[in-house]
């Protein structure tokens, strides 16, 4: 395995541990905060990624309303795993400076309406 993937492993395994960790904080066990979770897991990559911090800002504007459900945490966390991955990896290669933004806000509470 090449020194990049055993990089790409290690963010990943890194990634489901702090899901894992946030989790035995938590009093909630059947969902976390979103804000949270990505917030803990920017850090964690940034950790992995010491250069990173000085080439590329991360910008999250994340409401801690919106919870992750135990059935979406795991893909989730994959998820903003690789998108921190493939931005760093295609969008500031080298040393290149700039910066990764994400905004979310819950919009309606309650299952969504049925068709009529």
């Amino acid at each position: 395995m090449a020194a990049g993937q055993l990089d790409i492993a290690h963010a990943r395994i890194a990634a489901i541990a702090t899901l894992q960790e946030l989790l035995y904080r938590s009093t909630d066990l059947e969902s976390v905060r979103l804000g949270q979770l990505v917030r803990e897991l920017v850090g964690t990559f940034a950790r992995i990624h010491g250069d990173i911090v000085h080439r590329v800002r991360f910008v999250f504007d994340l409401s801690d309303e919106i919870r992750v459900t135990e059935d979406q945490d795991g893909p989730l966390t994959l998820t903003v795993n690789e998108l921190l991955i493939n931005a760093v990896k295609h969008a500031f290669p080298g040393d290149r400076f700039g910066a990764i933004t994400a905004s979310a806000r819950a919009t309606m509470t309650g299952p969504p309406a049925q068709p009529l």
